[in-house]
């Protein structure tokens, strides 16, 4: 998937350019949301309770404040990315650094790796996420074997035990899929818009509401195919587990083809080939 080299490439980017080693040794200007790994760890511990009741509204409202908390994280890179690239449109020497071999696209896309990995609180929100969707699912692996422990479970009781791990299963990789599309798409909007509007302050807030903006359509897109679509198809089928794998693919390939969209919105823009950006690592996200 588009999302998976482009984030790849975010993790772990190629040779710093000169100009991501210069952003990477700055200040970051816009402040990032301090409440959000509190958050995450809030909603966990109410799903661990929610474990001990059939009260299935809390894991939902884990997977609505984790899409919550990801949007607005992304928000503060995608104001600071797009600002800090209208700056250095501002440069006279702008036009000389984007005739090197990675392009315009190339200094865009060193900004934001410099933007990104300037602190550790990129790294430290990923790994959090990681092991906030591993322990929720250790736990509900336990709660499931020791529910199935019993003497008395019926056939009937261990296929809806299994349904139901499998369909949490399947809401925290949703999750995790939103987490790193909700970045890259950030990441996109904010290589995007200064190409577009050039004063920085301008451009922060094209970049923000037009994130916002794909944010919304996108969830709202998806969330209507994967879920009022699907229902509308297979509303008595009694295949639920199918049915779920169904919902979890649209929802996820409808925002990736946002992704998709925005990516090659941006090689066009820049006049560049996917392979531009990760020239030096060898890697195509075409």
């Amino acid at each position: 998937m588009t999302s998976r080299t482009i984030w790849r490439q975010l993790r772990n980017p190629a040779s710093p350019h000169p100009l991501a080693r210069r952003v990477l040794k700055e200040r970051a200007r816009i402040a990032y949301p301090p409440f959000g790994p509190g958050l995450q760890l809030l909603c966990g511990f109410m799903l661990c309770i929610s474990m001990l009741s059939p009260v299935g509204i809390i894991l939902i409202g884990l997977g609505l404040f984790l899409v919550i908390n990801s949007t607005a994280y992304t928000l503060a890179w995608v104001v600071s990315i797009s600002g800090r690239i209208a700056r250095v449109r501002a440069d006279d020497q702008y036009t000389l650094i984007s005739a090197t071999p990675p392009g315009k696209l190339g200094v865009h896309w060193a900004v934001c790796t410099g933007i990104l990995h300037r602190s550790s609180r990129f790294d430290r929100i990923h790994r959090l996420i990681q092991l906030l969707l591993g322990t929720i699912l250790a736990l509900v692996i336990i709660v499931t074997l020791i529910t199935l422990s019993e003497e008395s479970t019926s056939n009937s009781r261990f296929i809806r035990s299994m349904t139901v791990l499998a369909n949490f299963s399947l809401l925290l990789l949703v999750i995790y899929a939103d987490h790193i599309q909700s970045i890259v798409l950030g990441c996109l909007a904010g290589m995007l818009a200064p190409l577009y509007v050039y004063r920085p302050i301008d451009a922060r807030f094209a970049a923000g509401v037009f994130y916002l903006l794909v944010q919304c359509v996108s969830y709202l897109l998806a969330l209507m195919i994967a879920g009022s679509g699907v229902n509308g198809l297979f509303g008595n089928s009694d295949q639920i587990l199918l049915v779920s794998l169904l919902r979890v693919a649209l929802f996820v390939g409808i925002r990736e083809g946002f992704v998709v969209l925005l990516w090659y919105w941006l090689l066009q823009k820049s006049d560049s080939s996917p392979e531009q950006p990760f020239a030096q690592s060898g890697v195509s996200a075409s």
